[in-house]
């Protein structure tokens, strides 16, 4: 299990290095709602705050199949999921991700 605050330390301190240590790869995550919205393509985004100075976030980007079990969650939820590191743009970003 990965927590999010030191997933997003590891990319804000080196993206490169948190990209190979990360990008690609399948990780358990925990955290607590930020937002809850449904993207572009309607596919579900969960925002996780991180509890570290700043505004950090991570998306994790659920399968249209997977929002259903997304009903009834709330802002400031504790939740895990599983779900692969696709790397950072605004935020770190996790896809294809699954509550557990």
């Amino acid at each position: 299990m990965v927590f999010a605050e030191r997933l997003v330390r590891e990319y804000e301190t080196d993206e490169q290095a948190a990209d190979q240590r990360y990008k690609g790869n399948l990780v358990e995550i925990s955290g607590f709602v930020s937002e809850i919205k449904a993207s572009v393509s309607n596919v579900p985004d969960v925002m996780l705050q991180v509890d570290l100075p700043g505004n950090y976030f991570i998306r994790c980007i659920f399968s249209i199949e997977e929002s259903s079990r997304l009903h009834g969650m709330r802002n400031g939820q504790y939740i895990r999921l599983r779900g692969v590191i696709a790397g950072k743009s605004d935020y770190v970003v996790i896809s294809s991700c699954v509550l557990l």
